[in-house]
């Protein structure tokens, strides 16, 4: 019976495992809270451990296969289940990292890095039958740790910074060097065919990585803008923040350009929330531009540096407030000391 219910499981794998990416897209965003919670950073390091031991198992057991120690015929569903360990691992992750970087990011500018994990997440499905070449399995786990250390060495240091960011890169790469040792004791003779390959294939997913973080393209992770908008008013009352904006309609949701009717002598306010892990205080920026129409480009009109406090499960509120604003379309970018995109607000002044 059993052997059975398991020739059925490998006849419809495919199918479970496109029912599982649909399902975990779905629920993973329920269960994912915070970026600094224990929980979900203990999930992230088990299922990597998953990943990692099944590539030791898998090559472990090939290389006992090449020497006659175990028969080929029964080798054939251990390496079904190891792979399936392995894919199923690397599911987890990038579902999970799809969650935590578009929480994080603004999709005019970091679409491209969420689109790169989303086309991890779908090719993991695609490219199953390939996860016994070495070369696609640890690059797929070495972006897998580098997209981990992203977020989760600015947590434990507190502070985000090029540096930090360098840092995981190295960091990464060491944890792939180590697998790579323990990996050339069983499979020396695989590694010398695919060391040319496994090397371009690694670097040039380090520079690639490392392009998209300074093109501004990868968001400050673990900051993330809660909310953000602009509005004729915002007091303080009782802790809590009354904010006056303009009337919405469902077309309203859909504008480029919130629109902003102007009123003769009232300042103009921008409101937002930003969440950062527990004592993780930082500052930000509000960066106030208008759209010059003549040059047909944006200018800064000026900066305001804000204090936030980490913690906060909904963000920390704050907000800033311009006088004496002109017609035409406006945007305030909030932005890390450094200069890094956590989030937009646009509207046009009317």
């Amino acid at each position: 019976m059993i052997k059975q219910i398991l020739k059925l499981f490998e006849k419809y794998s495919r199918y479970l495992s496109s029912f599982g990416l649909i399902f975990g897209l779905i629920i993973t965003p329920l269960t994912l809270t915070r970026v600094d919670n224990f929980t979900n950073n203990l999930w992230i390091i088990i299922q990597l451990l998953i990943a990692v031991l099944g590539i030791i198992f898998l090559h472990f057991l090939d290389n006992k296969v090449k020497n006659g120690k175990i028969k080929k015929e029964y080798s054939n569903d251990i390496d079904f289940w190891l792979t399936f360990i392995i894919q199923f691992a690397f599911g987890n992750l990038f579902s999970t990292y799809v969650v935590l970087y578009f929480r994080s990011s603004t999709l005019f500018l970091s679409w491209p890095f969420v689109l790169l994990i989303l086309i991890l997440l779908i090719g993991n499905e695609i490219w199953v039958k390939h996860y016994s070449k070495l070369t696609l399995q640890l690059t797929t786990l070495f972006l897998a740790v580098y997209m981990f250390l992203i977020f989760s060495l600015p947590i434990l240091i507190r502070r985000i910074g090029d540096d930090i960011f360098i840092l995981s890169g190295v960091f990464s790469l060491i944890i792939i060097f180590l697998l790579i040792k323990i990996l050339s004791v069983f499979i020396k003779e695989n590694f010398i065919k695919s060391k040319r390959a496994l090397t371009f294939s690694l670097l040039g997913t380090f520079i690639i990585i490392n392009g998209m973080y300074f093109l501004n393209i990868i968001p400050p992770i673990p900051l993330s803008l809660k909310e953000a908008g602009v509005y004729h008013s915002v007091q303080r009352i009782n802790n809590e923040y009354v904010l006056k904006g303009e009337i919405k309609i469902w077309r309203d949701y859909f504008r480029v350009y919130e629109i902003y009717h102007k009123k003769v002598g009232e300042p103009v306010y921008v409101f937002t929330s930003v969440f950062s892990p527990t004592k993780f205080d930082t500052k930000i920026v509000h960066e106030w531009q208008y759209y010059d129409e003549v040059q047909k480009e944006w200018v800064t009109s000026n900066k305001i540096a804000l204090s936030i406090v980490g913690g906060r499960d909904g963000g920390y509120r704050t907000y800033s407030e311009k006088s004496n604003i002109f017609l035409g379309k406006w945007r305030v970018n909030i932005l890390t000391l450094k200069g890094r995109v956590i989030g937009r607000v646009n509207f046009r002044v009317e």
